[in-house]
């Protein structure tokens, strides 16, 4: 059984893994060619990075924030 700790830890490596995959796959497309990501269009700017982390990061974050409540 996992918990709100585990939970989280599993939130930072979903945010890392998947704005790791939006930098290799804008590599892979070259520069100036935005590509669409789950959430919507990625290049690289902060922006787009944050949003691709909270998307990867939120149902973990939801997950440990609903095991604490439902203690």
């Amino acid at each position: 059984m996992t918990g709100p700790r585990d939970s989280l830890i599993d939130a930072h490596r979903a945010g890392v893994e998947a704005v790791t995959s939006a930098w290799e796959r804008l590599h892979e497309q070259g520069p100036g060619y935005p590509y669409e990501h789950g959430s919507g269009p990625f290049c690289g700017c902060e922006d787009c990075e944050v949003r691709v982390i909270l998307e990867a990061a939120y149902p973990h974050v939801r997950g440990a924030v609903l095991a604490e409540v439902l203690r």
